[in-house]
């Protein structure tokens, strides 16, 4: 039966990557600064993320699955990082959002990015009634084919606009770095993941289907927003 959840968050996937938003950032001729204002309001989601590899970390791995996810969660761990330093090389800094540390805030906390925030929270709602890692490690397949979606269709206006290999959580540097990944990569296909059939008799299909659901739904609202972000930011730049 694990194939089943596997395939449907293929299906999930290939629905998240025709989003208007995913359109968007591979046929826009647009590749000036405004393309990337969806950036800014991925911030909650970025630094969530960090919080979701912590808790998905296993206190006392006892198998080398569990010392698989808590690997990769460590390897996960410094990406925020990045994330910032292209908010510098983009000139999306504070600056770019307000000037001052409390208009940033404002932005990310702001009614607009509620569901950029809602997704955090309800990955972490599911990721607490998790009951086992192999049940963790859907999870992970869920949010790394949810950013495979975003990056197969990011990698066209990161190439148009020239900043491949000068954006290190956008660009050339992040598929490095996920090219060494045991397990939970984006660049692999789905299903890849150590879920083995001895221990999947034990996973809650129907639980877990529910999940997978509920996580992508999550996303095609995310996505929504960025996109909702970059249309507006266009106008105002051509106004």
């Amino acid at each position: 039966m694990i194939d089943v959840v596997f395939e449907a968050i293929e299906q999930h996937k290939s629905t998240l990557i025709d989003h208007p938003f995913c359109q968007n950032l591979r046929s826009s001729a647009n590749h000036h600064r405004e393309a990337y204002s969806f950036v800014p309001h991925m911030a909650f989601f970025v630094l969530g993320f960090k919080d979701m590899l912590k808790n998905l970390q296993v206190a006392n791995p006892k198998d080398a699955v569990d010392h698989m996810l808590n690997h990769h969660c460590h390897e996960d761990s410094d990406h925020w990082q990045w994330f910032l330093q292209d908010l510098k090389t983009l000139k999306l800094d504070v600056d770019k959002w307000g000037g001052d540390i409390g208009s940033a805030l404002a932005l990310i906390w702001s009614d607009f990015d509620f569901p950029v925030r809602n997704q955090v929270y309800r990955v972490m709602h599911h990721l607490f009634q998790c009951r086992s890692t192999h049940e963790k490690l859907i999870l992970v397949e869920c949010l790394e084919a949810a950013f495979a979606a975003f990056v197969v269709n990011l990698n066209y206006l990161t190439q148009r606009s020239g900043h491949f290999k000068t954006l290190k959580y956008f660009g050339e540097h992040h598929f490095t770095e996920e090219s060494s990944h045991a397990m939970g990569s984006w660049l692999n296909e789905g299903g890849k993941l150590p879920v083995t059939p001895d221990k999947a008799h034990r996973l809650r299909t129907d639980t877990m289907l529910a999940m997978v659901d509920d996580i992508f739904a999550g996303f095609n609202q995310v996505f929504t927003i960025w996109e909702k972000a970059w249309i507006e930011e266009t106008i105002s730049e051509a106004a």
